[in-house]
């Protein structure tokens, strides 16, 4: 295995996201990644997430290639599953299905679960502009409050909510 870091790109876009949850700021590769992580900040079952953690081998059409994670997420149960964010269009052609399982079949091996999640999954509204809008007040009181909390319940209860300013 072999760590892979993020750095600036004249071809990705990098974003930042501040995660409370986490303690820290991330730095992710797209821009549905940064989406992404709005999902896995209020997910209850979710305690941890990492971007692009450790990478590793695996060998598909008798080739050996690296691959690195978009993400390492711990759950509640401390099961750590892998997961890979791809635009659902992308994940349609022969290829990718081809060396997805490949990819999926090396993450076994080493005792890890890897998911692909997709902008169809992402990019539900309104529930993102929901998590959004939570996540810009709980960056400003630093803190969800009683209100916001009640308020995340009732998000992740009704998917057709939608909350506006």
């Amino acid at each position: 295995m072999y760590e892979r870091i993020v750095k600036k790109s004249t071809v990705k876009n990098i974003n930042k996201f501040s995660s409370r949850k986490c303690n820290r700021i991330m730095q992710v590769e797209s821009c549905l990644e940064y989406d992404a992580c709005f999902h896995f900040e209020f997910a209850n079952q979710v305690t941890a997430f990492k971007e692009q953690p450790l990478g590793f081998k695996y060998e598909c059409n008798g080739k050996l290639h690296s691959y690195t994670p978009d993400f390492l997420v711990r759950m509640n149960t401390g099961e750590e599953i892998f997961y890979e964010v791809k635009p659902y269009n992308k994940t349609l052609s022969n290829e990718f299905q081809v060396t997805f399982s490949a990819i999926q079949s090396a993450s076994l091996d080493l005792g890890k679960k890897l998911e692909l999640i997709t902008d169809k999954q992402i990019r539900q509204a309104p529930l993102l502009n929901n998590l959004k809008l939570l996540h810009r007040y709980q960056r400003i009181e630093n803190h969800l409050n009683q209100f916001q909390n009640q308020l995340l319940k009732l998000i992740i209860a009704a998917e057709n909510l939608k909350l506006s300013y």
